[in-house]
């Protein structure tokens, strides 16, 4: 079985004119098809692409039925032979937004009227494994797309698919792309982390900063300085975030970090009477600084980082407020990727946030909160699983052997990667299937051996005939 890739996504926008418009959402979706067989046809293998929005009708498909929907101006207006089919004999249905006086075919045929249509293109690799390499496939796959579609070769394309299918889609056969109209709207990356798509870590410090000769009787305004705040705050930590000191550059996107002023000179933000009034000097400012990071970033470094990074800070915006020292508290780490078998890199179950999209597809199969649930209905019979995740740290290698391998914490100090650290204090246990007194470090007894522990080897024995 090979490993499945992970995916990227983009959206974009482009105009269209004289596109014949759909009356039913199954002529929409024929539309659609043409698009989305020409897009993936000219780019690749790995690509997939679907229409989002065709004026002012929107479609997608059911992930319980697989069948195509539609909604805005085509809600209700749907196949041939279905229950909410225009065509239907004997039921009435809600009028199509193109079924009016239209003596110009304004509508119907939208000469010189541009239609605006929406699609998504998902990119899947199997090579890619970390956000840059994706973030150079998107770069490339946009330009990719772009050019194809402003370039002229789409509409032909488009053209030739829908004269040549049977029956023709005559809908599209006079639509033709306006050049100037292409705009991409989104982009995801599946290793960049931001608060639309949690796959990793919520870091969250609270901090203060103190600014100095304000000018407070110049009727400052509070909105405008909360804003100028938050602005300059943020561009100062934004840049910090891909310090390699707590995650590799380039893993972070300007979303990935929200900041929050909470006080001004004392002063709830919500509650300032405009003008701002204040009679500090340095006055003070607090905030909370919310920070979305790949799993296996340094957060035990990152309120140093981060609080070094603001005490450069020279000013704030047009200099009006300098800054004089800034202060941050222990930052608060929260995982909130769910856990997915592994069944390639760990053999086990992990909340890396690196689940293939058919996963994340099915959730309920795939995705759990707990890591007993994952580890019980995928790796029944593994005892190790969950021992090997990534995410889970320790402080030395002597806790880990504690926590995960209690039964025989002397193997694992002696194997793998690190050193269990000794106390230099030694203890005698029973070792019931060798029938004698074992000497151990009392650093290496689990709590579940703490009752058997003897000081010599002589009370050990007496203990256990």
């Amino acid at each position: 079985m090979a490993i499945s890739p992970n995916d990227a996504r983009f959206t974009f926008e482009f105009k269209l004119s004289d596109l014949k418009a759909p009356v039913s959402c199954q002529e929409a979706d024929e539309i659609a098809a043409g698009w989305e067989h020409v897009i993936d046809s000219e780019y690749s293998e790995l690509a997939y692409s679907n229409v989002t929005t065709i004026g002012c009708a929107t479609i997608w498909i059911n992930p319980d039925t697989g069948m195509t929907e539609c909604g805005g101006c085509l809600a209700n207006l749907g196949y041939v032979g279905t229950t909410d089919a225009i065509f239907t004999e004997g039921v009435t249905q809600p009028e199509s937004p193109w079924n009016e006086d239209d003596p110009n075919g304004i509508y119907h045929h939208a000469r010189k009227v541009l239609t605006r249509v929406s699609m998504e293109i998902r990119v899947f690799s199997y090579e890619c494994n970390d956000a840059l390499c994706f973030q150079n496939l998107l770069v490339q796959a946009i330009s990719t797309i772009q050019d194809f579609v402003t370039s002229g070769r789409f509409t032909l394309a488009v053209y030739e698919w829908a004269r040549g299918r049977g029956p023709p889609t005559e809908q599209l056969w006079l639509a033709e792309v306006d050049r100037s109209s292409f705009v991409q709207t989104s982009s995801s990356n599946p290793f960049i982390v931001s608060q639309s798509s949690p796959v990793g870590l919520l870091v969250t410090t609270a901090g203060m900063c103190e600014v100095e000769n304000v000018d407070w009787a110049n009727n400052l305004s509070a909105e405008s300085m909360v804003s100028n705040l938050q602005n300059t705050t943020k561009t100062a930590l934004y840049s910090n975030t891909g310090d390699n000191r707590i995650v590799p550059t380039g893993m972070v996107v300007e979303q990935s970090l929200e900041i929050t002023i909470l006080k001004i000179c004392g002063q709830e933000v919500d509650s300032i009477q405009e003008p701002l009034q204040c009679s500090e000097d340095p006055s003070t400012f607090l905030f909370e600084i919310y920070t979305y990071l790949p799993y296996y970033s340094r957060t035990d470094t990152f309120s140093d980082v981060m609080e070094e990074q603001l005490n450069n800070i020279a000013s704030f915006g047009d200099g009006a407020y300098p800054i004089s020292s800034c202060s941050l508290s222990e930052a608060e780490v929260v995982s909130f990727a769910m856990y997915y078998p592994d069944w390639f890199r760990y053999k086990s179950c992990t909340n890396d946030g690196r689940q293939p999209q058919y996963m994340r597809d099915d959730p309920s199969s795939y995705l759990f909160n707990d890591l007993e649930d994952c580890c019980e209905a995928h790796f029944p019979y593994q005892k190790a699983c969950g021992y090997n995740d990534p995410s889970e740290k320790y402080p030395t290698k002597n806790a880990c052997c504690m926590e995960k391998f209690g039964g025989d914490v002397v193997t694992c100090c002696q194997e793998g990667e690190g050193e269990c650290v000794s106390t230099g204090t030694t203890v005698y246990i029973p070792n019931w299937s060798a029938q004698a007194c074992q000497s151990r470090d009392s650093s290496l007894v689990p709590e579940w051996e703490t009752d058997w522990i003897s000081n010599t080897i002589e009370e050990c024995c007496e203990e256990c005939k």
